[in-house]
């Protein structure tokens, strides 16, 4: 489904990459810290570049410049729904006790300063995504859905009916979670009219699991915290998108969210992994990992022949 998204030039492709270079550099940093702690701190050659060179504690200038633009690309698409995997650093990085040694050791202008540049970033947020008293009446107006050329009911409403609201959350879970899984890991491709085997879809789902065993490099990169403050991230991030579709995509007493598809978890799926896996998983040994770099690029191939397939026989 990745490799679809991308080739197809699909705004999704931003998501599931700027998603993964996020996350991926939460747990970088995390590593560094843990390295730093135990007194594993590897030291910079002297000829490299000033790109190589820390800014903040262990984070390089080509590492913030690259998680600045990822957030910004995650921002501008699905009302930034999925900005908020920009706190997987905080949770990665940080605990109570880290944050009080670091308040008594820095200088307490310098954190005032910070908050001073946080409150002026968020003025300048409202000031071009203004409008709010515009936005909280449209929270009452109910949406024209222009596929069933019908209405859906407002925001307002499915507020103010939350058994109604959690009915429908419920019985779409249960009647088209195996749908999300199965768009999820690429079994609809094209305008879901392509199906791919159960049996490559299966492998798929096989290898995605297998990926939540950790390996000895992966043993105490997240904390317990961590491992929650992921995990709740991208549980939110599931529930806004599926938020979305029912506000703005589903007509009046339809019985189910309309318009959700498996790919629109694609992004948080890395953080929630790395949340799961990470829990009282036996060790595996260094080699097994070489199954999965040889293993994903043969089922993608057959995934290529599932298509082909598809094209010959309609």
């Amino acid at each position: 489904m990745t490799l679809q998204q991308a080739y197809s030039f699909s705004y999704d492709s931003v998501l599931i990459s700027a998603g993964a270079v996020v996350t991926s550099l939460a747990v970088c940093w995390a590593a560094k810290i843990r390295a730093t702690d135990r007194g594993k701190k590897e030291e910079l050659p002297v000829k490299a570049g000033i790109l190589a060179r820390p800014v903040f504690g262990v984070v390089t200038i080509l590492e913030a410049v690259l998680f600045v633009f990822s957030a910004i690309m995650l921002l501008s698409v699905k009302a930034g729904v999925y900005a908020l995997l920009v706190l997987l650093p905080v949770f990665a990085c940080f605990s109570y006790k880290k944050f009080k040694t670091w308040i008594k050791v820095r200088n307490h202008k310098l954190v005032f300063a910070g908050i001073i540049v946080l409150l002026a970033v968020a003025v300048v947020f409202l000031l071009l995504f203004g409008g709010v008293g515009q936005r909280l009446t449209t929270l009452k107006v109910r949406p024209y859905v222009a596929w069933a050329d019908t209405y859906g009911f407002s925001v307002m409403e499915y507020i103010t009916h939350p058994f109604y609201t959690l009915k429908v959350l419920a019985y779409t879970c249960v009647t088209k979670g195996s749908y999300y899984v199965w768009t999820l890991l690429g079994g609809l491709l094209g305008w879901l009219d392509i199906t791919i085997s159960s049996k490559v879809l299966f492998l798929v789902l096989l290898f995605l699991l297998l990926s939540l065993v950790r390996s000895p490099e992966e043993k105490n990169v997240l904390k317990k915290s961590g491992r929650i403050g992921f995990l709740l991230t991208a549980m939110a991030i599931v529930l806004l998108s599926v938020l979305g579709m029912l506000f703005y995509w589903t007509p009046m007493f339809s019985p189910v969210v309309e318009g959700v598809q498996g790919r629109y978890f694609i992004p948080p799926l890395l953080a929630a992994l790395l949340a799961v896996g990470f829990w009282k998983r036996p060790l595996w040994k260094r080699s097994v990992g070489n199954l999965f770099a040889v293993g994903m690029p043969l089922l993608d191939f057959a995934v290529i022949i599932c298509i082909y397939i598809n094209i010959i026989t309609k």
